[in-house]
């Protein structure tokens, strides 16, 4: 897939799985900034699955923790689906499982530095459906 210069996400749908609102925002600003179609943000697991009932996303950007709830169980329905995420946390790596342990762990607040750069780091293994 090709792309123009300085939007790496152009062509691509990505879900947002945020519970903070200014966060949220400030993530589905920076997805359209970067050429992308944000869908959501979303605000638990449920809103989420709810979504991908009917459409599967190119890339998925993941709070690690939506209102004291884990969202490992949607990384793994992403997984399964081939679907590339990034998590975004304040939380330092040892939040991660072992099994997600090679997953973009971006900091909040996020940069769009950061999150260009882990798209990037990404586009080498995944391509738009």
């Amino acid at each position: 897939m090709t792309f123009a210069a300085g939007l790496p996400l152009a062509g691509w749908k990505v879900l947002i799985v945020e519970d903070q609102f200014l966060i949220a925002t400030d993530m589905r600003r920076m997805v359209i900034a970067l050429g992308g179609e944000a869908l959501g943000p979303f605000r638990s697991v449920e809103e989420a699955r709810e979504l991908l009932a009917s459409q599967t996303p190119d890339f998925a950007l993941l709070d690690i923790n939506l209102d004291g709830k884990p969202v490992f169980e949607l990384a793994e329905e992403l997984l399964g689906r081939g679907v590339p995420f990034a998590f975004a946390s304040g939380y330092d790596d040892f939040a991660i499982p072992d099994a997600h342990r090679g997953v973009p762990r971006l900091d909040k607040p996020l940069s769009r530095v950061d999150l260009e750069q882990a798209v990037l780091r990404l586009r080498a293994d995944a391509s738009p459906r």
